[in-house]
């Protein structure tokens, strides 16, 4: 059997249940609907390289992918025009006498006609470098348990968000890494826990339950919400050492 080293590359993916801390009032004269948002399913992946300090101490650093979610129901109704006709007695001064006039006129009122059901699913999308510690609890044969501790530096590559349009404030907008109401770059920390199987000398199967938190927010117009995006997610997949 290979004797392992002290280096090893592994790969995590998988979803994570996200959503996010609003804080602040926007600077519009609409009532936004940003409040009524609900939790999603977001999703991430890393690659990173691991160096084992100590038997029970590993450093990481890599590269990856994270996406926070929210989604959005709402009924929205739509409304049409209604005339009402209406004829009124107009009296004026004519020659020395006064004469009347039957006139004739209408008043618009918009009625409600029905309602429409708009779901709409709102994207953060970033690229991330995250560095991680990694301490052993404890062994049980061939399983291995860890607790996890780290952040990141989170790059805002674009994502989708629901704007105030002109027939209602359910409008989205795709943003790029330019030209978006979000920050450039952002600070996350993560912390969870870790749970290794190691299936030959060299290579174990990973699950990592780790809980995501933006430290710095991503919003910054001051048109919108300040915004932490925040997620629980389950992690899987492999790790291999090195010789």
């Amino acid at each position: 059997m290979a004797v392992a080293g002290r280096w090893a590359v592994q790969l995590l993916a998988g979803p994570a249940y996200t959503y996010r801390q609003l804080s602040g009032q926007p600077e519009t004269s609409s009532p936004p609907v940003a409040p009524l948002e609900r939790a999603a399913v977001g999703y991430s992946a890393q690659l990173s390289g691991q160096y084992a300090a100590t038997p029970r101490l590993a450093l990481s650093l890599g590269a990856g992918y994270t996406e926070f979610a929210t989604r959005l129901n709402l009924i929205v109704p739509t409304y049409k025009p209604e005339y009402t006709s209406f004829r009124y007695t107009k009296i004026f001064f004519n020659n020395g006498r006064y004469d009347t006039l039957r006139v004739s006129d209408s008043t618009m009122t918009m009625r409600r006609d029905s309602s429409r059901l708009v779901r709409q699913r709102d994207t953060y999308r970033f690229l991330t470098v995250p560095v991680q510690v990694q301490y052993r609890l404890g062994t049980t044969g061939r399983f291995s348990y860890q607790a996890v501790l780290g952040a990141s530096l989170n790059l805002y590559v674009g994502g989708r968000t629901t704007q105030n349009g002109e027939d209602c404030r359910c409008e989205q907008r795709t943003w790029g890494p330019s030209g978006s109401p979000f920050r450039v770059a952002n600070v996350g920390l993560l912390a969870g826990l870790g749970v290794e199987y190691r299936l030959t000398g060299r290579w174990q199967l990973l699950a990592q339950p780790t809980f995501h938190y933006s430290l710095t927010p991503v919003s910054r117009s001051s048109e919108v919400y300040t915004r932490r995006p925040f997620g629980l997610g389950l992690q899987t997949g492999v790790r291999l050492q090195l010789p």
